[in-house]
């Protein structure tokens, strides 16, 4: 009994190590797609953000750099995150990683 606590602690801790793993996995690849915009950096992370049927992203920002952000999509399967980079206020540019339903909701707000 006493082995399978040190088990559980472990299993439970998994997922979130996983995730970290994942997300440096997928930014070492070749982006899928890259893009140069005239929105401003907000209005296109509120476009992307604000629907219901793409999941909500967990966003990663620095205090000190607004002027970027990172959104991460985990996977439902065991296959790697959707990544998606945005940099720069006015003028955002993109760096996307992942194919999916996320793919063309990004695609629909650069239009």
């Amino acid at each position: 009994m006493k082995n399978i606590i040190p088990l559980l602690c472990l299993a439970l801790l998994t997922p979130g190590i996983a995730h970290a793993d994942d997300i440096g996995s997928v930014r070492k690849k070749v982006p899928e797609f890259t893009a140069s915009t005239k929105q401003r950096l907000y209005d296109l992370e509120r476009c992307i953000i604000d629907t219901d049927n793409i999941g909500k992203p967990w966003v990663y920002r620095q205090p000190d750099m607004p002027e970027r952000v990172m959104l991460v999509w985990e996977s439902s399967d065991l296959g790697a995150a959707t990544v998606l980079e945005m940099n720069g206020l006015d003028n955002a540019q993109l760096k996307f990683w992942g194919r999916n339903k996320v793919w063309r909701r990004v695609q629909s707000c650069l239009e």
